[in-house]
């Protein structure tokens, strides 16, 4: 269930990234922030990388 919801947020996160790195508005059911954190907090719980809390990246 943790890897489904990983592929959840990673889709939702790249699509925050390619909005801004492409000057367009972000789809309005997705909130940047709350993406970002769960994007975070997911790669934390799956051991991304073996990365402490305070490192733990959000590459997309």
């Amino acid at each position: 269930e943790i890897y489904d919801a990983n592929e959840l947020i990673y889709d939702a996160h790249w699509k925050v990234r390619d909005a801004q790195i492409n000057g367009r508005p972000v789809p309005e059911e997705i909130i940047p922030g709350l993406v970002q954190e769960r994007h975070h907090a997911i790669n934390w719980l799956m051991g991304y990388c073996g990365q402490e809390w305070d490192e733990v990246t959000t590459d997309t």
